[in-house]
């Protein structure tokens, strides 16, 4: 059978990627800068082209912090003040709150794609199974590889009475005034004055 996998080249593949969100962005371009995606045959399993500015992401950090000097070619957007509910802003140095867009992440990424011959496959992963090498089965097709960076969301089980589990999710707009009742240089934290209905 290992024989047979390394016939079909083209299901057989060094590494996989399952999902092209963030962590996937970002583990690519470190890779790249230690030279890990050199003479590699890689492939990445999602049903999207990210060209969509899907998500933001955000960020506190020092100019000097290894995140920022990373990802400020990137940055969309900077706060160096806060405003929490109706109090006064205040600075926040030596941080700042570093805004980026997605697509942008998804930009850097697809150079790395393209310089590398990585192949993107517009399927979903139904399951992975380790055997001699990692076998995963999409709604089309079967694929093996040495390694897997799998990001996909868990699958969240029902919780008894004695467990529990913290999710967090943010929904988002974009807004224009037509007056100025906010000031743009100032980042309004989440106002937790609004009704919760017991939770967080």
């Amino acid at each position: 059978m290992e024989t047979f996998i390394k016939l079909i080249d083209n299901s057989h593949f060094n590494l996989v990627f399952t999902g092209w969100g963030a962590s996937t962005c970002i583990l690519m371009i470190e890779m790249e800068k230690k030279s890990l995606l050199k003479n590699k045959k890689i492939l990445i399993i999602e049903p999207s082209d990210k060209l969509e500015n899907d998500k933001t992401f955000c960020f506190w950090a020092e100019k000097n912090d290894e995140i920022y000097q990373n990802f400020k070619s990137i940055i969309s957007n900077s706060w160096t003040s806060i405003q929490i509910n109706d109090n006064k802003s205040s600075l926040i140095n030596p941080v700042e709150y570093f805004h980026v867009d997605s697509k942008d992440l998804y930009k850097w990424a697809r150079k790395i794609i393209t310089k590398y011959d990585i192949v993107h496959k517009r399927e979903k992963v139904d399951l992975i199974e380790q055997h001699s090498k990692i076998k995963i089965t999409t709604t089309k097709n079967q694929y093996f590889s040495e390694w897997v960076f799998d990001s996909r969301p868990p699958n969240f089980i029902n919780l008894t009475d004695n467990q529990f589990n913290i999710s967090q999710s943010f929904f988002g707009l974009k807004v224009n005034f037509n007056e100025k009742d906010l000031n743009p240089d100032v980042y309004h934290m989440m106002d937790f004055r609004v009704s919760q209905k017991k939770a967080t």
